[in-house]
């Protein structure tokens, strides 16, 4: 029996968040057979003696997943308004059962992988636990430290550290499925909390239902498995059924990392059953039984678990991200070595028109004023744009065979990389020998032609169904070294540096003190009321936006036109929530802000949002902002969810919030692809080289091919859907 057959015997609410699961990208092909099997043993029956709304056991003699719920708290939930919460409790219990976190504690009476087996506590007295499970992953060394921790206090309860997170993982797909099924982003409104497990109190933010105190120490471990809190990613992980062993060898391979995970998992065993306790789930028998110094109940000693846990995550969050600047270093190292045996092959070009020539002797010095900044800027945006046409040209008639423009595209390639070459020179502000420039027209073209190279083979992966991982990362990575190229300095012959960005001592100053007031906000929002201003950041790698305060995530969406963007305003606001967060100012806010952070500050507080877009338009009121944004750019070039102009969009969008967040990693000044050509006004006598550069920079003649530029954007996308067709 195939399995949608499997699927359709099942009962109607199991197929029905199956459904939700392949909606919400949870469940896929590589997974859906595991799914299916697990949810085939599952029971559903009535039990309104429950003290909680539901619970799942597992009978392994008759391999039933037995499925209970209070039929009297769900009709009390309907009776408050909430018609969704059956799905909620259902979802949330499914999702035990498939759960790989569920299966290899739980279910299988194993350990928590700490061999705690609760089949021999129930019928035995002789109970005990010899956390072998952790111990086959350990040197020699590691045994002897592991035995002179292990049986301390507090991290006897070591093994509910896995049912936290199983918890948090039901709770958070249950949630994904109940707001993709009623189409409704509100129902889980993002709150603020206030714990009482610990002494002090513990204030977090939280949009879970249930569990909610479960949520930052959740997203904490998370993080320190990833580097990211990509809390997404995790509970697809989760499902695998060899989830806790890839954990386990995941932090193996760390200095230290096997102590610091059990450490984490007692920590997080503490709250977990300081939770339980003070929910009344946990009779004095069962108290005395799995906590007979009754460790958990006292408040002080949650807080020293809480600091302990913070520490020990941290620690592996800087191991992770280690891991993944040496992955990064690998792949770059990689493509460079790739890159230069096809530079050493390639015929060096000829010798280009030599531009100055056409210099009046009499022109002075390129003075360093802005406006002369903003010209050089101009003409450099207008040389990337015919590149872009060129690269697109070049690459379809390589993609299609087609020579006949060869000689054509050859002499305009010419022509622009003698007139970027220029450029940098004439922004650099200081006259060079002419064997200078010509080596330094020979540097960009070697940037350039990587680029071409690296885009035609992506191009012809697409057109050919292979596999565009490859090719994608080294577009990609030419792409980005292109763009550093052109911001870096011009090296003479004789080892003289010139200049070309002149504002990167500026930014790193403006960073620093964008930090320090970033740093001197967030405090005083701190003294104001007692909690954390909302901690904001997105990343270009991962293609979304977290808060940090929370772990909550936020998937990116490509807004590419103006329809598009109105679209999306009207399907995340109402008429009225339209009308008075953005008021007036609609139209700019297409154009200035950041649609999908405003939808995220609404999910919040509605007057956030407002105050956001505000600040933006108006240029002031930051100080005043409830949040702090961070634009992450680094690696933005993993983000295969981006096309190349995609991404040049969001490096424009970036720059226009700058004044409301810091920006981080990737803040590129040229462009390929800034398609952006003003028009440029008659210049001065002493302005002639400029326009003598401007005139040497090719232009597109035709006009049909240009508005099938326009329309199709690039060439690639053209292949794919001929191919389709």
């Amino acid at each position: 029996m195939d399995i949608e057959a499997r699927i359709a015997n099942l009962d109607k609410k199991i197929q029905e968040y199956i459904d939700q699961g392949r909606k919400i990208g949870i469940f896929n092909d590589k997974n859906i057979e595991r799914v299916v099997s697990r949810l085939e043993r599952v029971r559903i029956s009535v039990d309104n003696s429950l003290s909680g709304d539901a619970r799942i056991d597992s009978d392994r003699d008759k391999n039933i997943l037995d499925i209970k719920i209070n039929e009297n708290n769900i009709q009390q939930a309907k009776n408050d308004g909430k018609d969704y919460f059956e799905d909620e409790v259902l979802f949330h219990e499914f999702t035990h059962a498939i759960s790989s976190l569920y299966e290899n504690t739980i279910e299988t009476g194993d350990a928590y992988k700490f061999k705690k087996n609760f089949l021999k506590e129930s019928e035995k007295e002789d109970y005990v636990d010899d956390f072998s499970y952790i111990k086959d992953y350990m040197s020699e060394d590691e045994k002897k430290k592991f035995d002179q921790y292990v049986n301390n206090d507090n991290l006897h309860l070591a093994g509910y550290g896995w049912i936290l997170l199983d918890e948090f993982v039901a709770q958070t797909i249950a949630q994904k499925m109940v707001k993709s099924k009623y189409e409704d982003k509100s129902i889980y409104p993002l709150k603020a909390y206030e714990s009482e497990l610990s002494n002090p109190t513990y204030r977090f933010y939280s949009d879970l239902a249930d569990y909610e105190v479960f949520t930052p120490f959740a997203t904490k471990f998370i993080e320190s498995m990833y580097g990211t809190k990509d809390i997404e990613n995790f509970c697809k992980d989760s499902l695998d059924t060899d989830f806790i062993n890839k954990v386990f060898e995941q932090f193996q391979k760390r200095p230290d990392g096997l102590e610091h995970l059990y450490k984490m998992l007692g920590g997080m065993g503490n709250i977990y059953f300081a939770d339980q306790v003070k929910k009344g789930h946990v009779t004095d028998n069962k108290l005395n039984e799995r906590d007979p110094k009754h460790y958990s109940v006292n408040r002080d000693n949650i807080y020293a678990s809480i600091k302990d846990f913070m520490e020990n995550a941290q620690k592996e969050v800087s191991s992770a991200n280690s891991e993944k600047l040496k992955e990064n270093e690998e792949v770059v190292q990689e493509e460079e070595k790739k890159n230069s045996q096809e530079s050493d092959t390639r015929e060096e070009i000829n010798e280009s028109e030599d531009v100055s020539n056409s210099v009046d002797d009499k022109d002075k010095e390129v003075e360093k004023e802005d406006e002369e900044e903003i010209q050089n800027q101009q003409l450099m945006d207008i040389a990337m744009n015919n590149l872009n046409k060129l690269l697109k040209k070049i690459t379809e008639d390589y993609v299609n065979k087609d020579y006949t423009r060869n000689s054509e595209n050859n002499e305009e390639y010419q022509k622009l990389i003698t007139a970027m070459a220029d450029i940098r020179i004439l922004e650099g502000g200081v006259q060079i020998p002419n064997l200078d420039r010509m080596m330094e027209i020979r540097r960009v073209d070697a940037a350039v032609s990587n680029l071409v190279f690296a885009f035609r083979d992506y191009a012809t992966d697409l057109k050919m169904k292979n596999e565009t991982s490859f090719s994608e990362k080294r577009l990609n990575y030419e792409l980005n070294h292109l763009q550093e190229y052109l911001k870096s300095d011009i090296e003479l012959q004789d080892g003289t540096k010139i200049k070309v960005n002149k504002e990167d001592e500026i930014n790193k100053e403006d960073g620093a003190k964008n930090e320090e007031q970033k740093n001197s906000e967030e405090n005083e929002a701190l003294q104001k009321n007692g909690m954390p201003k909302l901690d904001i950041v997105y990343s270009a790698e991962k293609g979304g936006y977290i808060v940090n305060n929370t772990g909550k995530e936020y998937p990116e969406t490509v807004l590419r036109s103006k329809k598009e963007k109105i679209a999306y305003i009207k399907e995340n606001f109402t008429p009225e929530e339209i009308k008075f967060v953005f008021g007036k100012n609609l139209r700019k806010s297409l154009k200035k802000c950041d649609l999908q952070l405003i939808t995220l500050l609404s999910d919040f507080d509605m007057n956030y949002a407002k105050q956001y877009i505000e600040s933006v338009i108006k240029g002031k009121g930051k100080e005043k902002l409830p949040y702090s944004m961070v634009y992450d750019m680094k690696n933005i070039k993993k983000n295969k969810n981006l096309s190349m102009f995609d991404k040049i969009r969001l490096r424009r969008l970036v720059k226009k919030n700058k004044n409301v967040a810091q920006i981080i990693g990737e803040d590129s000044q040229i462009e390929i692809g800034d398609v952006a050509q003003p028009m440029l006004e008659e210049k001065s006598k002493e302005e002639q080289y400029r326009e003598s550069l401007a005139s040497n920079i090719p232009q597109e003649v035709n006009e049909e091919k240009q508005k099938k530029d326009e329309a199709k954007e690039d060439v690639t996308k053209e292949n794919i859907e001929d191919n389709e067709r």
